[in-house]
């Protein structure tokens, strides 16, 4: 698909009160590939809502 690509990098940090910081970076090749992708495939709102999943997912495992 055109304007694609992209990488993506995540990376986990461990936080003083012992959580752990997520952080998602996407690098596109221009400022219009980027627009291109969270425009047209909304992926400002796939990420948060990937990331809330994730979360979720998470807690879950905790609790068995």
């Amino acid at each position: 698909m055109p304007g694609a690509n992209f990488d993506a990098t995540i990376l986990f940090a461990d936080e003083p009160n012992g959580g752990t910081r997520v952080t998602l970076c996407h690098h596109f090749r221009s400022v219009a590939d980027r627009d291109l992708i969270v425009k047209t495939y909304g992926a400002a709102d796939g990420a948060r809502q990937t990331l809330n999943k994730f979360a979720t997912y998470l807690v879950d495992r905790a609790q068995h």
